[in-house]
Formats: C-alpha cells, sequence, structure tokens
C-alpha cells in the first residue's frame, strides 16, 4: 500500500497559506490494484517569524473515485477550511 500526493489547490489568507491535497493510496488485492483517495491540508504561516502555527490534518480510504475527493477537496478550498476543522467537516460532508 503506499500513498502519494494526486494534486493540490493552494489559498492564501491572511498571514497563513492553505495547502489542500488529494493522497491515492493504492492497494493491491490479488495481483489486482485498486485505488482509494483522501484529503490532507497543510496550515503554513507566510514567513518564518510569523507567530501562526504549522498544522495538517489527513484522512486516507475516503473515496472510492478521483472526482469524489476532487469535489470534496474543491469544497474544502472554497470554504477556506483549517485543517483544525477537517474532520467536523468531513464528518458532516459524508454524512
Amino acid at each position: 500500500m503506499t500513498s502519494k500526493l494526486t494534486t493540490s489547490l493552494i489559498f492564501e489568507k491572511e498571514g497563513f497559506r492553505l495547502d489542500y491535497y488529494i493522497l491515492t493510496t493504492e492497494t493491491k488485492i490479488e495481483e489486482k490494484a485498486l485505488n482509494t483517495y483522501g484529503v490532507k491540508i497543510i496550515q503554513s504561516p507566510l514567513n518564518a517569524f510569523s507567530s501562526i502555527p504549522y498544522m495538517c490534518s489527513h484522512m486516507t480510504d475516503i473515496f472510492c473515485t478521483l472526482n469524489e475527493a476532487e469535489e470534496f477537496c474543491k469544497f474544502l478550498a472554497e470554504g477556506e477550511v483549517e485543517p483544525v476543522h477537517f474532520f467536523d467537516i468531513l464528518d458532516e460532508y459524508i454524512a
């Protein structure tokens, strides 16, 4: 099983940057490769002297199709979702 970054959306807010990534996980079952998709959010300060902390949240294996993962990633970026709120938003989104 491997995970890799597939695509990213980048959004800069006042004082920090939000990066949204789609994670692809390849799993082999009986010689057949299957992909599942997850999302990662990274919040990082725009400069080294900022008081804004580096934060990251992610979860793999959420979606079965890349299209679903892309839609969710765009939804997060449009809402400017920060890592601290990722799991709450994910829970509401898939419920």
